[in-house]
């Protein structure tokens, strides 16, 4: 859009007359039909927060409203203390704008601006502020919901979640990017798509995905060798990190069939896969 429309804009706010009113109707479609959405260069005096929807420890995650197309977007507030930790950071971002762009697939959630803010604070150097397509809601609340109702996913729902997912999971690992904490949290879902998100822990791995890396990941849903090492305080492990992200995959999957967290914690301490395989089955049998 030129200066002028940009001016145009500003004039359509209040309109005066009938005229003005048919010309905002029109922007509003021009709006709706050219992808009009906010770049890199946003004030965030334009955006309206309607609630918090998640929060971690680097910072927080809002449901906001930009006023210039009255579009609901999701906004992430990061809490930056260094300018190290601030581009490792805008790595992952560009992580996964580069995954969305170059692959056009529909499993990455579309970013379509990040900012950075610096503050004269001895604790937290910059605000980081991410802008994001907004989920419906993440896999494990929709899996609470199912809970509730004890509404169970048919076989086609899981094999058509598995599908979306693992495809995914594939274009990461074609790029050389693992995720490292795969969990139903770090899903969400957009009009029937499940889209991984929260790229906060991935990393490039070049090779055949062998690698020596810290301990990450949520606990209940880690590949063993992670789990064990954590449970021993081993700091750092050799191992595939993709199969790592695949094993924490089929967990979640293993939630979402029976929607209960305790088989997870049934087979989390036991290393006789013939053992896994008995309890798997009985949890599963009677429904798939």
């Amino acid at each position: 859009m030129n200066r002028n429309s940009k001016n145009y804009i500003v004039n359509l706010n209040n309109p005066k007359n009938d005229l003005d009113k048919n010309r905002l109707r029109t922007f509003n479609i021009h709006v709706h039909h050219f992808d009009y959405h906010p770049k890199s260069n946003f004030n965030s005096a334009e955006f309206i927060i309607i609630n918090l929807i998640g929060e971690g420890s680097f910072g927080k995650i809002y449901c906001v409203q930009w006023i210039k197309n009255n579009q609901l977007y999701a906004m992430k507030k990061l809490d930056i203390q260094s300018e190290q930790e601030l581009n490792e950071f805008k790595n992952k971002v560009k992580i996964v704008d580069n995954l969305y762009k170059n692959t056009k697939n529909s499993g990455f959630v579309k970013i379509y601006a990040d900012k950075v803010v610096p503050l004269y604070n001895q604790q937290i150097c910059y605000n980081y502020y991410i802008i994001m397509e907004l989920g419906e809601r993440d896999w494990e609340k929709e899996i609470q919901l199912r809970l509730l109702h004890q509404r169970y996913y048919t076989e086609y729902e899981l094999y058509q979640i598995i599908f979306q997912l693992v495809k995914t999971l594939s274009i990461m690992q074609q790029n050389n990017i693992t995720h490292r904490d795969i969990k139903p949290a770090n899903v969400l879902i957009m009009k029937g798509f499940y889209k991984i998100c929260d790229f906060g822990e991935a990393s490039i791995i070049s090779g055949n995905g062998m690698a020596i890396q810290n301990v990450r990941g949520s606990q209940l849903f880690m590949s063993p060798i992670l789990f064990y090492a954590y449970n021993h305080n081993v700091p750092q492990v050799l191992h595939n990190v993709y199969k790592s992200d695949v094993f924490s995959f089929g967990m979640c999957i293993l939630l979402a069939a029976t929607l209960s967290g305790y088989t997870l914690y049934d087979i989390r301490e036991i290393l006789n896969y013939k053992e896994i395989s008995k309890i798997v089955i009985n949890k599963l049998s009677s429904r798939y």
